[in-house]
């Protein structure tokens, strides 16, 4: 899980590097800043979902050692 987070992170960290060089280039910003926008709500929807999958994981396991 918290492999996942990093990776996103990194990715995020990334992507805003590439947006701030490329604004400074005075190249489409708006665009490529809607489109890492979208990128970092959709990585941050993946790790919700990778949370929520870890967390019921997570319960199954405890509920399996209960039942042994």
């Amino acid at each position: 899980m918290f492999i996942l987070f990093q990776l996103a992170t990194s990715a995020m960290e990334e992507m805003i590097d590439r947006a701030v060089d490329g604004g400074a280039r005075g190249g489409a910003g708006a665009s490529n800043e809607m489109e890492l926008f979208q990128e970092i709500q959709r990585l941050e929807h993946k790790l919700r979902d990778a949370e929520e999958y870890a967390l019921e994981k997570s319960v199954r396991c405890q509920n399996a050692e209960a039942l042994r």
